[in-house]
């Protein structure tokens, strides 16, 4: 049943004529009837009883009236949700980031961005790249930001270059190379972009021979290392922002394995939902200061049905 049929035959029952239905609906009568009979074929059943110029609802379609009321109530309903949503974002966005990007990159970011766009539910979700990319994937979340290599089937957006630096306890700068083998390493549980980084700067340098510590928080990490439980690899922006609550030292690693870039990922076709296209469009017309949140961008979305 289409819903022009649907009005149509409301029009009709509510003024008991289908020539008035006609001139309320601006159109003609024979388009009336012919919807009404489109109807009458598809339900098996007759819809009015027609006795000169006025008509009245059969049984049929008394029953059909209810319905016809509340599909085409909520089709309104609907329209104007999602028209109001495509306006002014609304509604939930499930993010997910890496511990270390949650605790520096985003404080500000996300606060810019709820001012910006106050009716968006924002969600987020820690964790290691891996995980969070196959949230995305599974469609559990809406986006991650995640650092390494990103799946063909995600689109990826640069948001952050980070450096890579090697982490250990108090003045004395932690060892590198061959010497590193043999050190207990504390890091997030596998999964971790920074943690497959580290393990391949280790593999080039004979291996890792130590024992490995895995450890689900930022603080818990630098807390242990700063105690000389063992040491570390994380971005620096991470270890200098708490640097003056915790004693550690850094030591640089080579380019090749110190530079990591942080990319947003997201499945093309869930960049259709007004939130999490007010996001991206944030990235995208992001400066070198970072994104740039706007109430005022435009925000693409699908034509949608009006009859």
């Amino acid at each position: 049943m289409e819903l022009r049929s649907l009005r149509l035959f409301l029009a009709a029952a509510e003024n008991a004529s289908f020539s008035r239905a006609a001139e309320r609906m601006h159109t003609v009568q024979s388009n009336v009837t012919s919807h009404v009979q489109k109807l009458e074929g598809e339900l098996g059943a007759p819809l009015f009883d027609r006795r000169g110029r006025r008509v009245s609802l059969t049984w049929a379609g008394r029953r059909l009236q209810d319905y016809a009321v509340r599909l085409c109530a909520l089709h309104d309903e609907g329209l104007a949700e999602i028209r109001s949503a495509a306006r002014r974002p609304n509604g939930p966005l499930r993010l997910g980031s890496m511990e270390t990007t949650a605790a520096v990159r985003l404080p500000g970011l996300l606060t810019e961005f709820c001012r910006a766009f106050p009716e968006v539910g924002l969600s987020l979700q820690t964790g290691p790249s891996a995980e969070l990319e196959a949230g995305v994937l599974a469609g559990t979340l809406d986006a991650a930001f995640i650092a390494g290599d990103v799946d063909a089937r995600l689109t990826a957006v640069p948001a952050y270059r980070e450096e890579l630096v090697l982490v250990g306890p108090g003045a004395e700068a932690p060892p590198r190379g061959g010497a590193l083998g043999d050190c207990t390493l504390v890091v997030f549980r596998a999964g971790c972009s920074y943690r497959r980084q580290l393990e391949r700067y280790l593999a080039s340098n004979g291996g890792h021979r130590g024992r490995i510590m895995e450890f689900g928080t930022l603080d818990g990490i630098l807390g242990c290392v700063a105690a000389g439980m063992g040491v570390t690899a994380l971005p620096r922006s991470a270890v200098s922002r708490h640097r003056d609550r915790f004693r550690l030292s850094i030591t640089a690693l080579p380019k090749r394995f110190a530079a990591m870039a942080t990319h947003l990922v997201y499945r093309a076709e869930a960049a259709r939902a007004p939130a999490l296209a007010a996001f991206v469009a944030g990235f995208e017309a992001g400066t070198d200061a970072g994104p740039r949140f706007d109430a005022t961008h435009a925000i693409g979305h699908t034509a949608l049905e009006t009859t």
